[in-house]
């Protein structure tokens, strides 16, 4: 038999507009058009410097957009002109789910990324810490829950204008040691370039991408998370406590 006052119900919540599914996997709310946004977003969680990052571009119809509200867990990133949401500041920045809004008010527009930052983690051991001449060095760290890969860095303060060569590579999310090569510690002649050599470890979830003040040039290799709503990229990691490696005289 069919439940006539079902019916009713279900008709009447169809013409007034009300959801009557259950999937609500979009945030997205567009009812006053259909203008696309889109963004290229980078999120960094450093505990080698104890500042946090955001870098954020936000476009309207393909045209810098500054009229965005955007927050990261509730807090405004501030347009700095243009295209541009920057903050460095940000210390109640969290590890785990981390919650990213697109707002414009003019266009009934509102959507949410959530983004997974890696976990904190550190450099356990680092052997030998110190030589007299080249060799190479094993470096060994903890897990840092959610990464997907990560990205292994060695570069001096004053690379390359002191003669030596940054060091990096692209790891898996399951690797905790390397040996960096003794070749990292010697200049073009083969004698050893002294001074500190920074060890920078860079646990990621999907994709990273490079930000003014990274200490050396990315690996080949690195992704790149694509986004759908809006569309862009996005590029988000935790770094490690920075440690190091000396070349003495």
């Amino acid at each position: 038999m069919i439940n006539w006052k079902s019916v009713v119900i279900l008709c009447t919540a169809f013409c007034l507009g009300i959801p009557v599914g259950c999937d609500r996997r979009s945030s997205t709310s567009r009812t006053r058009n259909e203008a696309s946004f889109s963004t290229n977003l980078s999120l960094i969680k450093d505990y080698s410097t104890g500042r946090n990052r955001a870098d954020i571009e936000f476009f309207r119809e393909g045209i810098p957009f500054s009229e965005a509200v955007i927050k990261i867990n509730g807090i405004i990133i501030g347009n700095v002109g243009g295209s541009i949401y920057f903050d460095t500041l940000f210390a109640p920045l969290n590890t785990g789910l981390v919650s990213i809004t697109f707002e414009s008010d003019a266009d009934l527009y509102a959507d949410t990324l959530l983004l997974d930052l890696p976990d904190s983690f550190k450099v356990n051991v680092v052997s030998p810490p110190q030589m007299d001449e080249a060799t190479n060095v094993y470096i060994e760290w903890s897990a840092a829950d959610g990464a997907t890969a990560y990205i292994l860095g060695v570069s001096t303060e004053d690379a390359p204008f002191d003669g030596s060569t940054p060091f990096s590579i692209l790891l898996s999310g399951t690797t905790r040691y390397y040996t960096v090569p003794d070749s990292i510690f010697l200049d073009g002649a083969g004698y050893e370039v002294f001074g500190t050599y920074y060890i920078y470890l860079i646990a990621f979830n999907r994709g990273f991408s490079p930000y003014i003040g990274l200490k050396f040039p990315l690996p080949e290799g690195v992704p790149i998370r694509a986004l759908a709503e809006p569309s862009g990229t996005a590029g988000y990691g935790t770094i490690a406590p920075i440690d190091s490696i000396r070349v003495v005289f």
